[in-house]
């Protein structure tokens, strides 16, 4: 009898560890099942310390400041363009006494072949003492101010007499002895000091009268730096916003070469008629 029941007794325990096993074994199963809390999971993995994923405002609203600014960094810089003079009605000789010229020696018969008001004492005309101005130094150059007849810096005339509209034909004296990088950069200085001093005076800026096809002359200018020259002036006039006449227009061919009828024995200073057609550009070409 104590033999059976030792063997009962065996047998309990034996089932015992086996369903303390199988628990067990269930338990591990159990506790690597994901617990479902309703909603399934999609496979996606989330940047965000939020329970839903989701991203928090601010993110949102920087990453799409961050796209906006990607985008204004992509887009270039509209070009500059240029405010060239078109055609207008003539605004007569009334137009052409309200202009002052600031002028190398291409135009220099403007005073001396007394076409302005006031013959070859006219106070409309501003050039150097010598008569030229070197496109290398045009940033610093110094006129005869025809109010009192002193030497001065054209920004200080500019800003003692105040012109109403200041025609500025510069660079073809000295043309091959600067850069275009220099021209512009003086050039440019040129015209912010005048607006400096005197903010009222429009300015405009004419584009080279170049030279005869033959030219020969010592300083060694082609059509094509005039041609160059022509776009330099452009660039500049861009840059700071004056106005731009083409007067080549009234005494060049197509090809910027000025015309023999229109050129005085050294090829490149403009002559009387020449400088009647160009006043008469001016004239039908006024400012708006």
């Amino acid at each position: 009898m104590q033999s059976k029941l030792s063997i009962l007794k065996n047998i309990i325990w034996a089932l015992c560890i086996v369903v303390c096993l199988v628990a067990l074994l269930v338990g591990f199963i159990a506790a690597s099942i994901p617990k479902y809390d309703g909603e399934q999971q999609d496979g996606i993995l989330y940047l965000s310390d939020r329970p839903d994923g989701s991203v928090p405002a601010t993110d949102a609203v920087r990453s799409d400041s961050e796209s906006a600014d990607d985008a204004v960094a992509e887009t270039p810089a509209a070009a500059a363009s240029l405010n060239q003079l078109g055609e207008t009605a003539d605004g007569g000789q009334e137009y052409i006494d309200s202009l002052t010229f600031l002028c190398d020696t291409s135009l220099m018969g403007l005073k001396s072949y007394a076409l302005l008001s006031g013959g070859q004492a006219t106070t409309q005309f501003w050039a150097t003492q010598a008569g030229n101005m070197p496109a290398s130094t045009i940033g610093n150059i110094s006129i005869v101010n025809p109010a009192d007849g002193v030497v001065t810096p054209i920004a200080t005339a500019a800003g003692a007499n105040k012109p109403k509209i200041l025609v500025i034909s510069v660079g073809m004296d000295g043309l091959t002895e600067t850069t275009e990088e220099k021209f512009i950069a003086d050039y440019t200085s040129l015209i912010n000091s005048i607006k400096s001093a005197s903010p009222e005076t429009a300015i405009v800026c004419c584009s080279p009268t170049s030279v005869i096809s033959s030219y020969a002359g010592i300083d060694g200018t082609t059509i094509a730096h005039c041609n160059a020259l022509k776009s330099w002036i452009e660039t500049v006039c861009s840059n700071t916003g004056v106005y731009y006449a083409d007067i080549a227009r009234a005494v060049c061919d197509p090809s910027g070469t000025l015309l023999d009828e229109f050129a005085s024995s050294n090829g490149k200073t403009i002559t009387s008629a020449g400088l009647s057609k160009i006043l008469e550009y001016l004239r039908t070409h006024t400012i708006p």
